[in-house]
């Protein structure tokens, strides 16, 4: 299993970080963080391919899911526009990038990437897998683009990025599994008799090979949702300093209904609420929940919702 790759000791220097946009980072956060890129994914609808981020809005697509009569497919960037991407930025007199992506667990993007890159001299490049998704990879991404602009080496940086993923938590809820099992990305299909049964699966990433395993069962939405919060405040108890994120597919209502019921039960605790964007979305499907939290990193980075 792929973890971190191309490594390059102690370096210190212009480090560049680049994530992909399933991380849900915006260009107010390349405004914030010059260092950073964001590279686009793409969702396609029959023979309609959308850059995730750039030529279709949340809104849109999940309309466009709900209404759809066939799966769209999503594709990362291809290893040759990495490269390209990488190329430019040696170009900006950058020495070194930290790539962050969507783990192995759900997709082989990494993998091929690394193999791309086995004799790829431009510019060092360290990939590091986030074991995970969304705005948790995202606010690794912000982190270690703060951490580089404060002349962090990429051991540092790494190192961080370790503690980060080595110590999340991951737990979440959809309304209809199809999409996971079409997509191939539900590990233990055994969870399909659930769905059939009226029962609420409950879905984690918390595993060695951070693939998506359905780990419970309970009956109704308002139990899987308390199971969630649950899961959370036995993590909370354990260790407050974490932040967390709550994160849904077109139901940013309920989201911010969530955060303000919770919020208040753990003062000092970071909420940060987002809507997943399409990649992500077209294989766990509308209306789906999620918490996740992350070890409160010593560094200071932005907080925003992105809904």
């Amino acid at each position: 299993m792929l973890k971190q790759m191309k490594l390059v000791g102690d370096i210190m220097g212009k480090i560049a970080i680049v994530v992909d946009s399933t991380s849900g980072l915006t260009e107010a956060d390349t405004q914030t963080y010059p260092n950073l890129v964001i590279v686009p994914e793409t969702v396609t609808f029959g023979s309609e391919t959308y850059r995730e981020g750039i030529d279709i809005d949340n809104k849109t697509f999940y309309q466009r899911l709900a209404e759809a009569k066939t799966l769209p497919t999503t594709a990362p960037p291809t290893t040759e526009h990495m490269k390209e991407i990488y190329d430019q930025l040696a170009d900006q007199g950058y020495t070194a990038v930290i790539s962050i992506d969507l783990t192995v667990g759900i997709t082989t993007f990494l993998t091929n990437l690394a193999m791309a890159l086995q004799d790829y001299d431009r510019i060092p490049v360290t990939l590091v897998d986030s074991y995970i998704t969304a705005l948790p990879m995202g606010y690794m991404a912000r982190v270690a683009a703060q951490m580089a602009q404060n002349d962090a080496t990429v051991e540092e940086i790494v190192k961080e990025l370790d503690h980060l993923r080595n110590n999340l938590g991951s737990y979440f809820v959809v309304s209809d599994l199809k999409n996971l099992v079409r997509g191939g990305r539900l590990k233990n299909a055994q969870a399909i008799v659930g769905t059939m049964l009226q029962v609420r699966p409950i879905l984690s990433m918390m595993n060695d090979q951070h693939e998506i395993r359905a780990i419970d069962k309970v009956r109704t939405v308002r139990r899987a949702k308390a199971y969630l919060e649950d899961k959370l405040d036995e993590a909370l108890k354990a260790d407050p300093k974490r932040r967390v994120f709550l994160m849904g597919t077109n139901n940013q209502n309920e989201l911010i209904a969530w955060r303000k019921e919770l919020a208040p039960k753990y003062p000092g605790i970071i909420f940060e609420v987002f809507d997943i964007t399409p990649v992500v979305g077209t294989h766990i499907g509308n209306q789906a929940l999620a918490v996740v939290w992350a070890p409160e990193s010593d560094v200071a980075v932005q907080q925003e919702d992105r809904l």
